[in-house]
C-alpha cells in the first residue's frame, strides 16, 4: 500500500489534468469500455459514443442536477453512454471532465475512479490522458475504482469465441499504474463459466468450457486491478487463434524517470542498450528476437 500523501499527490495531478476544456467537435466513435468496480466487473463491451451532455456533481461527489456538454467522443461520454444503456447512474465533476461516481460507487478522499485509454495513462510519456482526450474507432477505455493510482491493471488477451471442449489459450498482461510499462502477469487467477486456471511466469493460461453460453473471464491477483474478457462458447468448434506475444517497451523505465527526448532520457536509453548488449552476448541469448534487435542496432542512441 502506498502512502496517503502519494495518493493525494496523484489525485491532485489528475484533477488538474482532467479540468482541460473540451473545444473541438467530432462525430461518434466505436470503442470498447471496461468498468472495473471495487468488487466486480461492471462492464466490458463495445459501445458507440459521441458528443453529448453529462450529469455533473459538486466537489463532494453529490449530484447537483447540473450538466456539461462534451463535444468529442471521450472516456467521459463512453462512461455516460454505458451508464444510460445499463440503467446505472453516472456522475461527473469539474464541468464533466472526470468520473465522480458510477453505478452507486462514489469516489472520495481515499478511493476514486481512474481511467486509461488503450491501457495507458500517458501518451506520450509525461502527458496525461484525461476527460478531454478524443477517442477514435477501436480505442479501449478502462475506468477502475481504486485507492492507489500505482496499482497495476490486468488485461486479458485471448480469443472471445471458442467451442465447447476446445482449449482457449490466452495471456494476462500487467500494466504499471505509474510508468505505463507492460509485462507478463504471473500467478493470476483466471476464472469464469466454470473454468479456472492460474497464469505461469509468462502470463499464459489455458481453459476449456463444458457448456455453451456467454461468460465473463475474470483475472484477479492481490495488489492489482481486476482484468476481464467476455467470452462466447459455441456448440460448434471455432478456429484456433494464437496468442500474440506480450508487448514490451524496454525503455519504459527511462520514460518514467525522464521527459522523452531530454538529455537524461537519451543517457538512460544508452545505458539500457549497453546493459542489454552485454546480456545478449551468450550463444543462447543472442538467438532471441529481442537480442537480435539489440545486437543489430548496437549501442547507438
Amino acid at each position: 500500500m502506498h502512502t496517503v500523501t502519494r495518493v493525494f499527490t496523484r489525485s491532485t495531478m489528475l484533477a488538474l489534468a482532467l479540468c482541460a476544456v473540451i473545444t473541438a467537435s467530432a462525430g461518434a466513435a466505436q470503442v470498447n469500455i471496461r468498468v472495473e468496480g471495487a468488487t466486480a466487473t461492471r462492464a466490458n463491451a463495445a459501445i458507440n459514443t459521441g458528443p453529448r451532455s453529462v450529469s455533473t456533481a459538486n466537489s463532494s461527489c453529490v449530484a447537483d442536477g447540473g450538466g456539461a456538454a462534451a463535444t468529442n467522443p471521450t472516456a467521459i461520454t463512453a462512461a455516460a453512454d454505458w451508464a444510460d444503456s445499463a440503467g446505472a447512474a453516472a456522475l461527473f465533476g469539474f464541468g464533466g471532465s472526470y468520473l465522480c461516481g458510477l453505478a452507486g460507487e462514489i469516489g472520495g478522499a481515499s478511493s476514486y475512479w481512474l481511467m486509461k485509454i488503450n491501457n495507458k495513462t500517458q501518451n506520450p510519456p509525461g502527458t496525461y490522458l484525461d476527460g478531454s482526450t478524443k477517442l477514435t474507432d477501436g480505442d479501449t477505455v478502462l475506468w477502475y475504482f481504486t485507492d492507489d493510482y500505482a496499482k497495476p491493471t490486468l488485461d486479458v488477451v485471448a480469443a472471445q469465441t471458442v467451442g465447447v471442449g476446445q482449449t482457449l489459450s490466452g495471456r494476462v498482461d500487467s500494466w504499471d499504474g505509474a510508468t505505463d510499462s507492460v509485462s507478463a502477469a504471473a500467478g493470476v487467477s483466471v476464472t469464469g463459466g466454470g473454468a479456472s486456471a492460474t497464469t505461469g511466469a509468462d502470463g499464459l493460461f489455458s481453459v476449456s468450457f463444458t457448456a455453451p453460453g456467454k461468460f465473463m473471464l475474470s483475472a484477479t491477483k492481490t495488489g492489482a486491478i481486476r482484468g476481464s474478457l467476455p467470452v462466447t462458447v459455441t456448440a460448434a468448434p471455432q478456429p484456433v487463434v494464437p496468442v500474440p506475444p506480450v508487448r514490451t517497451n524496454r525503455f519504459a523505465a527511462c520514460a518514467g524517470k525522464h521527459r522523452k527526448g531530454s538529455a537524461g532520457f537519451r543517457r538512460c536509453v544508452r545505458a539500457v542498450r549497453a546493459k542489454q548488449s552485454r546480456e545478449c552476448r551468450s550463444a543462447t541469448a543472442r538467438e532471441s528476437d529481442l537480442c537480435k534487435k539489440v545486437l543489430a542496432r548496437g549501442n547507438r542512441g
